[in-house]
């Protein structure tokens, strides 16, 4: 889980690292994550799960007319993911939102934020 500061945006292609929820479009640093991930059968996770657009954006510029998706939660093992998501209504101070990522370990649900 991490501010990777890259946009992934939507599945292109053949790529396994972003899947068919995918929000915005790559960039420069995008491709990057992309890259690494690929070459290390790691998902992204945040493009696993339909979501509303509120739901999807972690980070928006302080002219607030800019809003991306920024922060992913990467996992070498997808089945463990049971949900990625961003909580929208939770004020932090930051221009930044939190992530919040259910993961299922040995059948028993663990949250990590």
């Amino acid at each position: 889980m991490g501010d990777f500061n890259a946009s992934v945006g939507q599945q292109i292609a053949e790529e396994q690292a972003i899947r068919q929820f995918g929000w915005g479009e790559h960039n420069e640093r995008g491709q990057m994550l992309v890259n690494f991930c690929e070459a290390r059968k790691i998902v992204i996770g945040n493009t696993l799960f339909k979501k509303g657009n509120g739901r999807k954006w972690t980070w928006r510029r302080a002219n607030g007319e800019t809003l991306n998706e920024i922060d992913f939660v990467l996992s070498s093992h997808q089945e463990i993911l049971t949900d990625a998501s961003v909580l929208n209504k939770f004020t932090t101070g930051s221009d930044h939102h939190l992530v919040i990522a259910r993961i299922n370990v040995r059948g028993s649900q663990t949250q990590w934020h």
